[in-house]
């Protein structure tokens, strides 16, 4: 007797919890983040591209040097839940500096146009902005939700 209360229980406990899975499911829109921005002050170009809980890609290039540039892969994509907010993180997996090869890249980047860019390399280079990153400003940033 005391068995079956107990599976009774939980029966009841595991459908409340589909329950609440499926109607919290119902809720959940993937979106998509877009971003360009530049900055004056790193002679950098910001491109990127990422899908919530799915992951992106994207490039930041010097226009003052040819042929400089770095291919972002981004394993963790997170928006917010007013979708006016994205955070992008990952690694540099090409590049035309071999002491960039593998650097750790986070953007954070805001509909309002405001963008920080974090860039930092496993040795000690020149190349990182530190861990409080760099602020660019007038960039171009969407999210939108996918069809």
């Amino acid at each position: 007797m005391n068995i079956a209360r107990r599976l009774s229980a939980i029966a009841s406990l595991l459908l409340l919890l589909l329950v609440v899975a499926n109607v919290r499911g119902d809720e959940q829109t993937t979106r998509r983040v877009r971003l360009q921005a530049f900055s004056a002050t790193l002679s950098t170009i910001l491109a990127a591209e990422g899908t919530e809980g799915v992951g992106g890609a994207g490039t930041d290039l010097d226009p003052t040097t040819e042929g400089s540039f770095c291919d972002i892969h981004f394993n963790k994509v997170t928006i917010n839940g007013d979708g006016n907010r994205a955070v992008l993180e990952g690694k540099v997996i090409e590049a035309s500096d071999p002491v960039n090869y593998g650097a750790f890249v986070k953007i954070t980047a805001q509909t309002n146009g405001n963008v920080n860019f974090v860039f930092q390399t496993l040795t000690v280079s020149t190349n990182s902005t530190g861990a409080a990153g760099v602020d660019f400003t007038g960039a171009t940033v969407t999210i939108v939700p996918l069809p």
